[in-house]
């Protein structure tokens, strides 16, 4: 019988097998750019939703890094908070600058791509080696 961590850990690993944080995040950027460019509503309303989702996807990463017991967790929650820094930010430089929907959506995809293939990947070889054991 599996214990609790040992399901936390699958399931994290099938969610990385899958890329699905990846692909989530980077939907919930493209989704932001489309509908920031064709609706009226303030662009805060968009900024707020995105910071929203992927903050939501963040603590689901961190509970499932917690349960497995990954050893680098706090090092990885605090690259999750610098990006929903960078989030905040750029949202700010929408009103602030010159910078287009576009042009921010993709300096978010540019991050987010670099903290999957980067951080999540050892989570995920981390979870695959735990398992296997």
């Amino acid at each position: 019988m599996e214990t609790e961590d040992q399901m936390a850990g699958k399931v994290f690993v099938d969610v990385g097998a899958l890329g699905q944080e990846k692909s989530d995040l980077i939907t919930a950027i493209d989704r932001f750019q489309i509908e920031a460019m064709k609706d009226d509503v303030p662009i805060s309303a968009h900024t707020t939703e995105l910071i929203t989702t992927v903050y939501q996807l963040f603590q689901y990463e961190e509970y499932l890094m917690e349960s497995a017991r990954y050893p680098l967790a706090d090092i990885h929650a605090i690259e999750h908070n610098r990006i929903i820094s960078d989030l905040v930010n750029a949202a700010t430089q929408l009103d602030d600058s010159d910078l287009t929907v576009s042009q921010v959506a993709e300096k978010l995809r540019r991050k987010l791509r670099f903290h999957a293939d980067n951080f999540d990947k050892v989570v995920f070889e981390y979870l695959r080696k735990k398992n296997a054991s």
